[in-house]
């Protein structure tokens, strides 16, 4: 999908894309691989010192950062794309997804890996994010069970996707080519 949307911009530059809990790079490495310019944070030290080896190979291409996305302040260039599995406790996945959307560029695209339950929660956060993603017309794709499983944990998934508005060339009343009808 990223690669698609990214196409589809005719950017005169490399994609750059923003992976968020970037764990042991299984989004990074195909966004490398469709040459993208990668910026990652990841929590996790050992999974940073996994993901540091992709920078030392190819420094210009990748940046890695060993922190708390949700303490990061934007201080990248809007993205094009940015890309997240980001840990769902607490809501956290909520609070990553709102956070990353800034990052953005206008046109740009956000797909996240997420628990469903901010779609039927009736607390504040969950209440607030549904209500925001309406406004922005995302899509929410429910995950057959055991979609991921294979990475230690068999918690219910979908896929959360969202472009930003781009003022410069949106048209009121165009769909998200991202949302079924």
């Amino acid at each position: 999908i990223a690669d698609m949307h990214t196409a589809k911009r005719k950017l005169k530059r490399p994609p750059e894309a923003l992976e968020l809990s970037a764990g042991h790079g299984r989004i990074v490495t195909p966004l490398l691989r469709a040459g993208f310019r990668v910026y990652a944070y990841e929590l996790n030290h050992e999974n940073f010192k996994k993901l540091a080896k992709f920078a030392i190979s190819d420094p210009g291409k990748f940046r890695v950062s060993c922190e708390d996305f949700l303490t990061v302040e934007n201080d990248l260039p809007p993205v094009d794309v940015v890309t997240m599995n980001p840990p769902f406790s607490k809501l956290q996945d909520l609070r990553h997804v709102r956070h990353a959307y800034d990052f953005l560029a206008p046109g740009g695209i956000l797909l996240a890996i997420m628990s469903p339950s901010w779609t039927f929660r009736s607390d504040a956060r969950a209440v607030e994010v549904r209500a925001w993603a309406e406004s922005l017309n995302a899509n929410w794709t429910p995950d057959p069970a055991g979609t991921v499983r294979e990475s230690g944990t068999d918690v219910n998934t979908g896929l959360f996707v969202v472009v930003k508005p781009n003022a410069a060339v949106d048209k009121p009343g165009v769909p998200n080519p991202y949302v079924s009808s």
